[in-house]
């Protein structure tokens, strides 16, 4: 009895720490280390969103949140890019905020830009891996100033990010790579728009 209790409690541990559906599957850029600027009076607020993802990546995760969801009728591949629609998002919205607070400026993430200086909407149209072993990132992002319905900036989003490998973890750390160019893309155009880069 004793034996299978502690089986039990080892099993349980190896579950617990295991990845999948609600474990962070993309990495963000990590900390800079630096000190976070003291600013003298209002800090800037550039809220981000909405982050639209490829529509493939929404219907799996529309699938995967079915009320007669039946996880025998779900697909691996539809599971990993249910996932996707909470990572990128979040993704996004860490690396933006890394890249930007030692520089003085607040990140929040919100679809409407209340109570912001700025936001910044992504749509991604396609993030897809190649048959030529590269990551295909493709889609458009806008800058708004204030609650204001006309964006000030739109820039297209284009580029390849180079797949290290066959599995799905090489793909993973270039979705990773590809969120964290993205990231610094944007920041250098929205610092050359505000006139600080």
């Amino acid at each position: 009895l004793v034996l299978l209790a502690s089986l039990a409690v080892i099993s349980g541990c190896a579950a617990s720490v295991q990845t999948g559906t609600g474990y962070s599957m993309l990495d963000t850029i990590p900390p800079s280390g630096a000190p976070i600027p003291t600013v003298q009076g209002a800090k800037q607020v550039v809220a981000i969103g909405p982050v639209g993802v490829p529509g493939y990546i929404l219907r799996a995760e529309i699938v995967s949140q079915e009320s007669d969801w039946n996880p025998a009728n779900v697909s691996e591949a539809d599971l990993n890019d249910a996932s996707l629609a909470r990572e990128i998002p979040r993704v996004i919205t860490v690396n933006m905020e890394r890249l930007l607070a030692p520089k003085g400026v607040a990140v929040i993430a919100s679809g409407t830009g209340v109570n912001a200086d700025y936001r910044i909407a992504i749509d991604l149209s396609a993030f897809d891996r190649t048959d030529f072993n590269t990551l295909e990132t493709k889609g458009q992002w806008a800058l708004y100033r204030g609650g204001n319905a006309a964006p000030v900036m739109v820039r297209d989003i284009s580029f390849s990010t180079p797949v290290q490998g066959n599995g799905l973890v090489h793909v993973r750390a270039a979705m990773s790579r590809a969120l964290a160019d993205l990231a610094a893309m944007i920041v250098r155009d929205f610092e050359g728009f505000l006139g600080t880069g």
